[in-house]
């Protein structure tokens, strides 16, 4: 199964927005990535900021190495057009059914819908997302929409999720 990411998910990116700060991982996300990973998931990225930006930040938090690909806003087809998922599924020779879109916007669960992914809403970003996402998000049916890492987490080592046998 591959997983697809946006990198806001992974990253503490509001504070480093607003007070320029090094950006940092959520508590609990390395070691989500680490599992995640050591259970062979193949894992992408697809961020809104070129690709070069997205790569220098995941190499300062050390890990790249968890994803098999990284697609940045300066590489085509940009959200919510299915191009984007459909040329990573390719490159993990993976099937659509055998994927899941992890987002936090609309943009992202309408991506997932037009490319027939299942797709899975985080809520957790910040204090202030956590309204929208739980207005914006459901409209699109995601499988969930995780309140926190932690459920994150729960929801992505659930096996039956992953490997897209709900």
């Amino acid at each position: 199964a591959v997983q697809l990411v946006d990198l806001t998910l992974l990253l503490n990116l509001e504070g480093f927005y607003t007070f320029r700060k090094q950006p940092g991982l959520y508590a609990g996300i390395a070691e989500l990535l680490a599992k995640l990973h050591a259970s062979g998931q193949k894992m992408a990225v697809v961020a809104g900021r070129p690709q070069a930006e997205i790569r220098a930040e995941m190499q300062e938090l050390a890990i790249e190495h968890y994803f098999f690909t990284v697609v940045g806003s300066d590489q085509g087809p940009v959200k919510p057009n299915p191009a984007i998922l459909h040329s990573i599924l390719s490159l993990a020779e993976c099937v659509p059914n055998r994927a899941l879109v992890v987002g936090d916007s609309p943009l992202d669960m309408e991506m997932a819908t037009l490319a027939r992914m299942s797709m899975l809403g985080v809520a957790y970003l910040n204090t202030h997302h956590e309204p929208y996402c739980m207005v914006r998000l459901p409209p699109w049916q995601p499988l969930a929409i995780a309140g926190s890492v932690a459920e994150l987490s729960q929801i992505l080592l659930n096996e039956s999720l992953v490997d897209g046998e709900n």
